[in-house]
């Protein structure tokens, strides 16, 4: 598993990988139809504030009540909060905030971590969302297992659905995690044919948000009975 995580993200989508800079990241977003954010993380460079989420106290507190509110929710349910977070004024620009560090060296465990982090989810957090044990999760994110990668040895199901819990692409996640032999013809299929998952995207949609209008989202959430 020579490549880089970014690399192989890019071999799979047929397209050369770019310089490892914000600007050559962000403008390959919309070509390989993902977050500028999730293409920062995967290049292991540094990301810029600008594409960070809020990670204080408040900003825990009120996610966690969201999640609180919808643990329940379908996927409707879901998605008609998503619009309603849609409708939020747009939130403060936050490029004066401190970047992330790169990563050195970039490893797998490393770039799930920074997948995890853009969307201000914590390893339980995508345990539950995906299903799974706080260990398996955990182990995703270890740089290595008795001198094997993690994501080597973890169940393919597994890896799948933290990928549902980030809302990836199947393809894509077992590229960034070296399972590219795994990436099937059926796979790919499924992939341009699988509706999104709304609770996925619903923490995509919330990570930008500063405090005071998460808590707008987690009284809207409340209020409605969305869970």
């Amino acid at each position: 598993m020579d490549a880089t995580p970014l690399e192989r993200l890019c071999a799979h989508h047929g397209v050369p990988a770019p310089a490892v800079s914000p600007a050559a990241l962000v403008g390959l977003a919309p070509v390989l139809d993902l977050h500028p954010a999730d293409l920062l993380a995967v290049g292991g460079g540094e990301i810029p504030g600008a594409y960070l989420p809020a990670t204080t106290a408040d900003a825990t507190t009120e996610l966690a009540r969201i999640r609180s509110a919808t643990w329940d929710a379908g996927e409707e349910t879901l998605a008609a909060l998503r619009a309603f977070v849609r409708s939020v004024p747009a939130a403060p620009d936050r490029t004066g905030t401190p970047p992330w560090p790169a990563l050195d060296p970039v490893t797998v465990g490393g770039v799930v971590g920074r997948l995890m982090h853009v969307r201000n989810l914590s390893r339980r957090w995508v345990a539950e969302d995906s299903w799974l044990a706080a260990t398996t999760v955990s182990r995703l994110t270890n740089d290595g297992i008795d001198g094997r990668p993690a994501a080597d040895i973890i169940e393919t199901r597994f890896i799948l659905r933290v990928a549902d819990a980030l809302n990836l692409r199947h393809g894509d996640f077992l590229a960034i995690v070296g399972r590219v032999d795994e990436i099937t013809p059926a796979l790919r299929e499924e992939d341009r044919t699988r509706p999104p998952n709304q609770r996925g995207r619903l923490m995509q949609d919330l990570a930008p948000l500063p405090p005071d209008q998460l808590r707008q989202v987690a009284e809207h959430a409340e209020a409605t009975g969305a869970g």
